[in-house]
């Protein structure tokens, strides 16, 4: 039973996995990185520096407000953005 209920819950996808889709999803809305950091009041660099190196992870809260903002974005410009698989290891 409470396996059941647990596929329901959503799933994190990896680091890599949200790179990927980020830059996708950024050329989907047509915004830059530096466009995004300036939406959520990031630091200028913070979603760059991201993007640009592969060991550099990201702060879950930011990556939640990103992933929302985007799809929030996409949705008023009806814009159709990429699937964001997790990956279950």
């Amino acid at each position: 039973m409470a396996q059941e209920k647990n596929k329901q819950l959503a799933a994190i996808p990896t680091v890599a996995v949200f790179r990927r889709w980020l830059v996708a999803a950024l050329a989907a809305i047509e915004v830059t990185p530096a466009g995004l950091a300036r939406e959520l009041d990031l630091g200028r660099n913070t979603i760059n520096q991201f993007l640009r190196d592969e060991l550099r992870g990201i702060d879950m809260t930011n990556a939640g407000k990103i992933q929302n903002w985007i799809i929030d974005h996409a949705a008023e410009n009806d814009v159709e953005l990429p699937f964001l698989r997790a990956q279950h290891e």
